[in-house]
């Protein structure tokens, strides 16, 4: 798969960069071993007048990735997964799942949306329970808008000089938010149900 990162890096100098980009961040958000934001980076110092339109291609992948996802989650829930998820879960486990789920997951997908392969596990999971789309597309273009916007942002003012510093800490520093802000909402439901 590492070909497949290699391939798009030499296409971001493209007409059609953006929809590599885009097709960059929707197969991450699917857990395909592409960085998009070092994609991203990358295009911004080759491009700086174009950042917000190549963070725009990146964020609309990556959401419209997710939107499938939570489609193929409910679908599943529709053909009996739900059903099969609680026979191995328990059913009142299951049921504070869902529950939690639809009261919490806007806060959930944006705590997720800062992080790479969380994201689209959380909006399947979402839709298999059945959460709301409706508050989940805005929570999830805040989320992706924030990850790939705040880097693109720092390239966009800083140039070269941040590029090696994202490279090496920007992934595990959007992974310690989204742990972060995903054990604030564990304990959110936490107290609200014990």
């Amino acid at each position: 798969m590492q070909n497949l990162h290699d391939g798009l890096v030499s296409r971001l100098n493209s007409p059609q960069a953006g929809r590599w980009l885009m097709y960059a961040a929707a197969v991450e958000t699917v857990g395909a071993p592409v960085r998009a934001d070092l994609l991203l980076a990358d295009k911004v110092l080759l491009s700086p007048t174009e950042v917000w339109r190549h963070t725009a291609a990146a964020v609309l992948g990556s959401v419209v990735a997710g939107g499938v996802l939570y489609t193929v989650g409910a679908v599943l829930g529709l053909l009996g997964g739900l059903t099969l998820l609680q026979q191995f879960l328990g059913g009142a486990w299951l049921l504070d799942l869902q529950v939690g789920m639809q009261g919490y997951a806007p806060l959930l997908v944006v705590a997720a949306g800062m992080a790479t392969i969380p994201f689209g596990v959380l909006l399947l999971l979402a839709g298999l329970l059945g959460a709301a789309p409706l508050w989940l597309l805005p929570a999830a273009l805040a989320a992706r808008g924030v990850r790939y916007g705040l880097m693109a942002w720092l390239l966009w003012r800083g140039g070269t000089r941040y590029r090696d510093w994202l490279a090496r800490y920007y992934h595990g520093l959007t992974m310690v938010v989204a742990l972060g802000l995903l054990l604030l909402a564990v304990f959110g439901l936490l107290l609200k149900y014990l």
